[in-house]
């Protein structure tokens, strides 16, 4: 910190930081005066995704195709992750010796699914016993979840939450993953441990 504040005076130097968790640095780091300027870079909405990848594929040998709906299938996706999208599209089409093409991307885009944290074990429906009624909800949110184009042709709001109920041993965390498997999801198990903390500020980090 004292160097910080020892070559700001430097004339033509600029320091800058980044961070993803401001509120677990030292205060007197970013006390004012110590940083001019706090930008706040969040995750690009769909809009900003469709420039993202419009911008990967423009300088790349590509088919002329609608990507509205690959920035619609990528919620939470940074920058850098639809540069990875489009890179893994692109060597998919380079491997064929062919321009880059909707089903490309829609390749690549089923490829990476999930895997900023990958399940520990894909469950598939083969391996739980259900009652009817359950397993019919359940594959009927799972469509919907895997489909959302579709979803929305039927006038149908995507669910975004699902509480699941019962006593302890009964197969909750394992329909969980069900889910993330069956909608090439990430999977991530928390418990109580995870979100409370012994210290004052410790559960909201």
């Amino acid at each position: 910190m004292q160097c910080i504040d020892q070559y700001r005076s430097m004339d033509g130097f600029v320091l800058m930081a980044a961070t993803n968790l401001l509120d677990g640095l030292d205060p007197a780091l970013i006390r004012e005066g110590r940083f001019d300027l706090k930008i706040r870079v969040d995750l690009p909405d769909e809009a900003a995704r469709l420039k993202i990848l419009e911008s990967q594929l423009a300088n790349r040998p590509c088919e002329r195709f609608d990507l509205q709906e690959f920035a619609r299938r990528t919620p939470g996706a940074s920058a850098a992750k639809l540069k990875a999208l489009a890179d893994r599209a692109a060597a998919l089409a380079a491997r064929e010796r062919r321009k880059i093409g909707r089903g490309d991307l829609d390749r690549a885009l089923k490829e990476m699914g999930g895997k900023d944290r990958p399940l520990v074990q894909p469950v598939q429906w083969e391996a739980l016993v259900l009652e009817e009624d359950v397993e019919r909800d359940l594959r009927t949110l799972a469509r919907l979840l895997d489909d959302p184009n579709g979803a929305r042709r039927m006038n149908l709001p995507i669910p975004t939450g699902l509480l699941i109920l019962g006593p302890p041993g009964t197969g909750k965390t394992m329909l969980a993953r069900l889910l993330a498997t069956q909608t090439r999801r990430s999977f991530y198990p928390l418990t109580a441990a995870d979100i409370l903390g012994g210290h004052v500020g410790d559960s909201v980090k």
